[in-house]
C-alpha cells in the first residue's frame, strides 16, 4: 500500500497555528499510538529501518499505521519533532546530544547506528593519510554537521589541528560530484553508499580513514552516527511502535533477509545494484545495535563538545521502550 509521504516544510507552520490556538498542554494519554507519522531523510541509509518495517509489514503486525514525513537536515527534523508534526523520527547523535543539552524532552528508541563515513581524497591532491589534509580542501554536506565533526575529531585524535584544513560545504551528493571532477576539492567525507556512487561515476578516489578497515580512529569504535526518537509527551505510547522496531532490528540482522535487503537498500538510496549486498552487509547488519553503553555515551557527549568548542553537560536519553 502506498504511504503518505509529506515535506516537514510544509507541517512546521501548521503546527506552531495549532500551539497558538489550541495550547500547548501535554496530552496524558497513556493509550498506545496506532498511527504514527515518522520523520526521514529521503533517499538516506539512515532511514532503512523505518522502510523496511513498511514494506515487509513489520508496523502493521503491530497494529501500527506508519506515513512518512521528509526532512532536509538534523535540525528540521528536530524541530518536527518537538513540534509534533512527527512522532518518531531518525536523528543523528549529535543533534540529540545538543537537544538534550539544551533541556529538550526527547526519548530514545532503542535502535543505534554507528559511524558509516569515510573520508576519501583525489589521486592528484597530494594526500595520503590524516596529516596530509592539512591545507587541503574537504568537502562536506553543511558546515557544522556530522561530516565536519568526524573530520574534527580525527585529527584531534592524532594530535593535528582541525582549524588546519578548509571546509567546503557543498550540499547533496549531487553537488559534490562535479566539484571534485572539477578539481574545487582535494577530499570529501562520504557515507558508505555515496562511495559506491562516486565509484560508479567513474571518480577515482584514495581512502585515508575508513571504519570497515580500522583506519577511523577511536570514534569509530564508540560513535553513535544516528538513532530513531519520540518526544517526551508521546513516549507512554510507544509500546506498538517499539515492538516493531524490536522486530525490524531482528529482520536486518537475520542472514536470510540479506537478498531483499540489499534489493531494498538499492531501490530507497539508489546505489548500484552491483554493491548492494556488501553494502547490506556494512550499512545494516554490521552498522546498527540496540544497545549504547553508559561510557559510549559520554565518549559521545565529549565529542559533541570538542567539536563545538563547547562545555555542554552530560546528557544520555531517557528510553520510550522501558
Amino acid at each position: 500500500m502506498k504511504k503518505s509521504v509529506l515535506r516537514i516544510a510544509s507541517l512546521l507552520t501548521t503546527a506552531a497555528l495549532a500551539l497558538t490556538a489550541c495550547g500547548s498542554g501535554d496530552d496524558e494519554s497513556s493509550e498506545p499510538l496506532d498511527s504514527v507519522s515518522i520523520g526521514v531523510f529521503p533517499g538516506s541509509v539512515l532511514s532503512l529501518p523505518a522502510y523496511i518495517g513498511d514494506r515487509e509489514g513489520l508496523f502493521d503486525k503491530h497494529g501500527v499505521d506508519v506515513s512518512f514525513v521528509e526532512g532536509k537536515s538534523g535540525p528540521e527534523i528536530l524541530s518536527a519533532l518537538i513540534g509534533g508534526s512527527t512522532d518518531v523520527a531518525v536523528m543523528a547523535g549529535s543533534v540529540l546530544i545538543s537537544a538534550l543539552q539544551q533541556g529538550q524532552d526527547v526519548r530514545s528508541i532503542p535502535l543505534f547506528a554507528g559511524i558509516d563515513m569515510t573520508i576519501a581524497a583525489t589521486p592528484g591532491s597530494g594526500i595520503t593519510d590524516l596529516e596530509s589534509l592539512l591545507g587541503k580542501k574537504i568537502s562536506i554536506t553543511a558546515r557544522g554537521g556530522a561530516g565536519e565533526m568526524f573530520v574534527h575529531e580525527l585529527l584531534r585524535e592524532n594530535g593535528l589541528d582541525p582549524s588546519d584544513v578548509e571546509y567546503v560545504a557543498a550540499g547533496p551528493l549531487a553537488n559534490q560530484i562535479p566539484l571534485l571532477r572539477k578539481g574545487d576539492a582535494d577530499a570529501v567525507v562520504l557515507g558508505y553508499t555515496s562511495q559506491a556512487v562516486f565509484e560508479s561515476e567513474g571518480i577515482d578516489l584514495v581512502t585515508i580513514a575508513d571504519p570497515r578497515d580500522g583506519t577511523a580512529g577511536q570514534v569509530a569504535e564508540y560513535g553513535v552516527g544516528s538513532l530513531w526518537v519520540t518526544n517526551g509527551k508521546q513516549a507512554g505510547r510507544m509500546s506498538k511502535v517499539c515492538a516493531a522496531f524490536k522486530d525490524i532490528q531482528a529482520w536486518i540482522a537475520d542472514p536470510a533477509n540479506a537478498e531483499e535487503g540489499a534489493k531494498l537498500l538499492a531501490e530507497i538510496t539508489g546505489v548500484p545494484e552491483e554493491h548492494a549486498a556488501q553494502l547490506w552487509t556494512d550499512e545494516a547488519q554490521e552498522l546498527w545495535r540496540t544497545e549504547v553503553s553508559d561510557e559510549e555515551w559520554k565518549d559521545n557527549v565529549a565529542w559533541v563538545n570538542s567539536s563545538t568548542d563547547s562545555d555542554g553537560k552530560d546528557v544520555a536519553p531517557t528510553s520510550a521502550c522501558e
